[in-house]
């Protein structure tokens, strides 16, 4: 849970704002604060959420700080 909280609070820094212009709308995995960061890495270490947060973050519309 330590190594997730620390993993989620990274996450916010990099990729916080990051995933907002998409045509089809906002989507459901993002960085934009803690519980959604948290909820994010949880769908990403059970292999339940990984492939659509991996897509999201190949689009063209993410840029990068």
């Amino acid at each position: 849970m330590v190594i997730m909280t620390i993993f989620s609070i990274i996450g916010m820094q990099l990729y916080g704002g990051q995933f907002h212009d998409f045509p089809e709308g906002y989507p459901r995995e993002n960085f934009d604060t803690f519980l959604s960061a948290m909820l994010t890495w949880f769908g990403v270490t059970t292999t339940e959420s990984w492939v659509d947060q991996m897509w999201n973050a190949m689009r063209p519309g993410v840029t990068y700080k």
